[in-house]
């Protein structure tokens, strides 16, 4: 059965400072954490060491190390020199996080060609910004694994918040439940790693999964939100 998957599609050209601009965002992301996992899939031997973090990285210095700490610079450092460092974190997995396949070029009318209407992708209002593709032009389009809805579980939300902030991801003030489905976080944008645009020491904190109930006491939604600093 072949693999379902979805194209998320971004701005044509790079928006203008102070703007981030999102496909490179989530390209860079995605590129981040396929090598994390590479890296923990990769068991410590005579030349690496394990992958070590700081447990409650706080500050852009902090995050920097644990980022670079998945290196195998750091790993071959820490191993010659059998240093671990006290009350560090060894990291034996990743979370379950959304496959990303890469990212292309695709022009509008081509899309629409080829699409049937049922999938092709309609008109989004995403606070006050109105987005649809329009004809004639030539997106940029992430090629994301396709994550069937599904509820979330706080705990496995919360590993997720954990390992990404650990990572030295910062998380933006436009976080919304709706990015998150069966536990996975859906919207890469959301994140910023330490070297990114956009990245600040004042939203850099431990985040927790947060969950309430509507008048009726069943489960309504989930936000995801920062802890208060």
């Amino acid at each position: 059965m072949p693999t379902p998957y979805c194209l998320q599609f971004w701005d044509v050209e790079p928006p203008q400072p102070p703007f981030y601009y999102a496909a490179q965002r989530e390209c860079q992301n995605a590129a981040l954490i396929q090598m994390m996992q590479a890296a923990v899939a990769r068991e410590s031997d005579d030349e690496l060491s394990p992958v070590f973090l700081h447990p409650s990285p706080a500050t852009l210095e902090d995050a920097k190390a644990n980022l670079y700490a998945f290196s195998d610079d750091v790993r071959r450092k820490r191993k010659s020199k059998g240093t671990r460092g006290t009350g560090m974190l060894t990291v034996t997995s990743v979370p379950r996080m959304r496959k990303c396949y890469g990212w292309l070029k695709i022009h509008h009318d081509h899309l629409w060609r080829i699409l049937p209407s049922s999938l092709r992708a309609g008109e989004v209002q995403v606070e006050k910004v109105r987005r649809v593709l329009q004809p004639g032009l030539l997106y940029t389009a992430v090629v994301y694994e396709f994550i069937e809805p599904g509820p979330n579980d706080p705990e496995a939300v919360q590993e997720v918040l954990d390992f990404l902030w650990r990572a030295g991801f910062e998380y933006t003030q436009t976080m919304s439940t709706k990015n998150w489905q069966s536990n996975v976080l859906l919207d890469h944008s959301e994140i910023v790693n330490p070297r990114g645009d956009g990245w600040r020491p004042k939203r850099y904190s431990r985040p927790t999964a947060l969950f309430y109930e509507d008048h009726f006491g069943r489960h309504k939604d989930s936000a995801v939100l920062p802890l208060p600093t």
